[in-house]
């Protein structure tokens, strides 16, 4: 299996209604998606299933990517916010641990405890924590087991955490 792990791009501080769920893409995210999009055309990876955060960063970010890259249409899942605990958001995608190819498009902190669970301490502290729109690639042999590598991790240029 591969699991792409994709964290959303660059969103506003505060949304008009004072939600966390409902920040918005800036300026900058929207292009982060774009130049996400054009760095994703050179990696030989195409998703069978795409799962996201249904909070509107993650759904502007991953409907941006599907349109951008013609990947299906995200499938979104609550218990990809941002406020749930690791073992939530791993039950979710171990809902489709018999698919070859799925990304993730969600929110720190759980994008960098994905990938921990997945990789060794000397590769981990290699990646660093996950930037707003990094994209990182990891193929492992068995969701219950995960240990994996890193096949690609990269973000667009001027990308914070």
């Amino acid at each position: 299996m591969k699991l792409a792990i994709i964290r959303h791009a660059h969103a506003e501080n505060l949304s008009a209604d004072g939600k966390d769920s409902s920040r918005k893409l800036t300026e900058k995210g929207q292009t982060q998606v774009t130049d996400l999009s054009e760095m994703l055309k050179k990696v030989n990876f195409h998703p069978d299933v795409v799962l996201s955060s249904p909070y509107v960063r993650c759904a502007q970010t991953s409907k941006g990517l599907c349109q951008c890259l013609g990947w299906p249409e995200p499938t979104f899942d609550e218990r990809l916010g941002s406020h749930n605990s690791f073992s939530t958001v791993f039950d979710a995608i171990n809902e489709y641990s018999e698919i070859e190819n799925v990304v993730v498009v969600g929110h720190q902190p759980y994008c960098s405890e994905l990938l921990e669970a997945f990789v060794s301490t000397e590769k981990r502290n290699a990646i660093n924590s996950f930037k707003k729109a990094q994209f990182t690639l990891v193929e492992t042999k068995d969701l219950s087991r995960p240990i994996g590598k890193v096949i690609a991790s990269f973000a667009p240029k001027g990308a914070s955490t």
